[in-house]
């Protein structure tokens, strides 16, 4: 066994331990979509594969916790962390086993462990959450892995496995297939004239092998494929609707409205970026462009710049047709700008200078800036969970749960109850069985229920900065 195989597994050592520390500390906590999943796999355990397609038509993630659970016995949640967690770990191993794949002196895995271990966004947040994206990665980075040892080696071996792996990936988000034909849309750039028959052929075979599963799985319902023809039109639609900006002013109302279309992407294309730097950091942003400064990736590094921008792109469209953006849809092109920071750590610690070290103390900066990093991760600050202390009341203070009306998945899980059955509000209005509605203090169903003036205001729960609340309504 060779010193990067020993470090290697110290490494998943670490993070499995790690992982395990985080789930410990941030026990029964739950993510509003983790509540979907569930539901959807109680769906599938009580044989109603209609209502599994109505609540959510990309169901292989809840099949999967459904499987866990009845092979393990364990509850639907813990079966759906168990996957997570190991899926994260599989993702870890083989972004760590890339590193000194692509590098120029076979760079340790410690450093891109250290770079996990003090991402934030990834350590801190999204770990221990029930996501489909821990497979996604996983997918990702198993085919990552075996497509640039493909390009290396010429392996049909790893052909299979890279292809494979983001079939596999494709079963946890549709995204991944996009990554499918972009790995084959670079690769015919290496191949000469006969292994491209032979490529083109199993790429083939793959993607029809992905509808086959579809299929398999959705009857003849394409579920989120269908997205890949009406996104990019609904996008282009979006960009064309003007947002609605107005002044008093004469002048500049005119000056708006001739550039409405122009500011609307300026300004959307600034929001989508911010958020980009600000969830990985302009740390890890140095470090990549140290790694590319030195050109410390030895070969196809065109190929991952490509993947960081393609993957950054995704959630992008997302933001432009539902103006919605969370930043763990940026996890995976953060993911691969990690390979490059892991790399640009290596050169800091051990290539540079050291003349330019000495003066500059450079050494001392880093590891300051890292044990802060790793202590926000691992150090848990308690917040008054309002969501909690919602369901807690609810528990204490109303018999038939049944009567109930949640708007919030979460508080209906902290209140020990799956609701099987998805009421619009209009509808649980004129059901008299419900007596009690549980509602977030934003959107328009709020708006609807504040008005009634059938309903009164019986609790309210604020979270710790006080601009989000859980009320309790009660029918009069």
């Amino acid at each position: 066994m060779n010193n990067n195989s020993k470090q290697l597994y110290i490494s998943i050592f670490i993070l499995t331990i790690f992982s395990l520390y985080q789930v410990y500390f941030n026990y029964g906590d739950i993510n509003k979509d983790g509540v979907i999943y569930l539901i959807n796999a109680q769906h599938m355990i009580n044989g109603d594969y209609d209502m599994v397609y109505q609540t959510y038509n990309w169901p292989f993630f809840s099949f999967l916790i459904m499987i866990i659970h009845k092979l393990s016995g364990l509850s639907l949640f813990y079966s759906a962390q168990f996957i997570c967690i190991f899926s994260f770990i599989f993702a870890s191993t083989f972004f760590l086993k890339t590193i000194p794949l692509i590098s120029l002196n076979k760079v340790s895995p410690y450093y891109g462990l250290v770079i996990l271990l003090t991402s934030i966004p990834i350590a801190d947040n999204y770990l221990v959450m029930i996501l489909r994206d821990h497979g996604f990665w996983a997918g990702f980075f198993l085919g990552l892995y075996f497509y640039l040892k493909w390009l290396k080696q010429n392996r049909n071996l790893d052909l299979f496995l890279w292809v494979f792996s983001l079939i596999l990936g494709t079963l946890f988000r549709p995204e991944c297939l996009i990554f499918l034909l972009l790995f084959s849309l670079t690769a015919l750039i290496y191949l000469n004239h006969e292994r491209k028959k032979f490529f083109i052929a199993i790429i083939l075979i793959s993607i029809l092998s992905i509808f086959i599963i579809i299929f398999s799985l959705n009857g003849i319902n394409f579920g989120r494929l269908s997205e890949f023809i009406s996104r990019p039109l609904a996008v282009y639609n979006n960009l064309y609707n003007q947002i609605p900006i107005f002044s008093n002013d004469f002048w500049l109302s005119s000056l708006l409205n001739d550039y409405l279309t122009s500011f609307k992407f300026l300004f959307f294309s600034y929001v989508a970026l911010d958020k980009w730097i600000s969830g990985i950091g302009f740390f890890s942003i140095i470090l990549f462009f140290i790694s590319l400064r030195y050109k410390l990736v030895k070969e196809h590094n065109h190929v991952l710049i490509i993947l960081i921008i393609s993957s950054a792109l995704i959630p992008i469209f997302n933001f432009y047709q539902y103006y919605v953006l969370s930043e763990r849809y940026f996890v995976l092109s953060w993911f691969i700008v990690y390979l490059y920071a892991s790399l640009g750590l290596y050169f800091i610690w051990n290539k540079l200078n050291d003349e330019i070290i000495k003066k500059y103390k450079i050494k001392y900066l880093v590891s300051f800036y890292l044990i802060i990093s790793f202590l926000i991760v691992i150090i848990d600050i308690q917040k008054n969970n309002y969501e909690r202390e919602a369901a807690e009341w609810i528990k204490t203070n109303i018999e038939e749960i049944e009567n109930v009306y949640f708007q919030s998945p979460r508080v209906s899980y902290y209140s020990n109850f799956l609701p099987m059955i998805k009421y619009e509000l209009n509808d649980a209005l004129k059901n008299t069985n419900f007596n009690f509605f549980i509602m977030e203090n934003h959107g328009s169903d709020f708006e609807t229920l504040h008005k009634n003036s059938n309903f009164e205001v019986i609790k309210n729960f604020k979270n710790y900065k006080n601009y989000k609340s859980i009320l309790i309504y009660k029918r009069k």
